[in-house]
């Protein structure tokens, strides 16, 4: 994985914490849009996700999930199963 807004400490911390798993981007608001329906249709079904976030104003935050997110048929965004 590479991004123009993460340093390579971060980038280290990840690959660390992932225990050097094959990381493959599936959504970049940059590059297919501001959309969650296109989150939804680039990210969901795809096993466990790691959010990567840089904010207008310069802020990095993330998050992770090891669920498989599911695409609502309505259109009304993700669910995450709870089991």
């Amino acid at each position: 994985i590479t991004s123009s807004y993460l340093d390579t400490y971060y980038l280290s911390f990840i690959s660390n914490w992932t225990n050097n798993a094959t990381l493959v981007p599936c959504y970049k608001a940059s590059l297919f849009g501001f959309s969650a329906a296109q989150l939804n249709e680039r990210c969901a079904e795809r096993g466990a996700l790691i959010y990567l976030i840089n904010s207008m104003s310069g802020h990095l935050f993330g998050a992770y999930t090891s669920q498989k997110l599911t695409y609502n048929a309505r259109g009304c965004g993700l669910l995450i199963p709870m089991h």
